[in-house]
């Protein structure tokens, strides 16, 4: 796949890693990834089952497979700068970034891109090489896909070791009955 503007090659990290591009055809439909721990069956049936809340949402089964998103033109992949393992991600850094590319609103009446965004973004605790793929940026243009590069860069920290792992859940509200 292509790089961040400045970045290294990552070499032959095959399919397995990065899903195909298709940038060339215009009704090219971007892949949608599905968030770390849910079970692909049980999200689409339940996305399908009612309109109703409380028994689904009322979509399409096939949701996971056809995300009926346009593509985006400019799709690149960030490469961490050095070895090491990821620490911390700012996560709100990475919500403004994609504003920053069209895929939010700053004001109730804007206009959200759907063919803009992140993807492929891989978990806290990955080790990686220098090189290997953080995460995927889909862009409108070159340039908002290298200024979104250099803002993603500074919001992911590396480290040489695996930070402490911490407690699943760190406080409970509300007791249950």
């Amino acid at each position: 796949g292509d790089r961040c503007p400045g970045q290294q090659g990552f070499g032959d990290i095959g399919p397995t890693l990065l899903q195909p591009l298709q940038a060339d055809s215009h009704k090219a439909q971007a892949p949608l990834p599905l968030p770390v721990g849910i079970d692909a069956a049980a999200f689409a049936s339940f996305k399908a089952a009612s309109k109703d809340f409380r028994h689904g949402l009322g979509g399409p089964a096939d949701v996971l497979t056809d995300a009926r998103l346009p593509a985006a033109p400019v799709q690149v992949d960030v490469g961490a700068p050095r070895d090491g393992v990821i620490a911390s991600m700012d996560a709100r850094s990475l919500g403004l970034v994609v504003v920053e590319l069209g895929g939010g609103r700053r004001r109730a009446g804007d206009t959200i891109d759907p063919r803009v965004g992140l993807s492929d973004i891989r978990p806290l605790g990955s080790l990686l090489r220098a090189g290997d793929p953080l995460l995927r940026v889909h862009a409108a243009s070159a340039a908002q896909a290298q200024a979104a590069c250099q803002s993603l860069l500074a919001s992911i920290t590396l480290a040489d070791t695996s930070p402490p792992v911490g407690p699943v859940v760190i406080e409970t509200l509300i007791q249950a009955p």
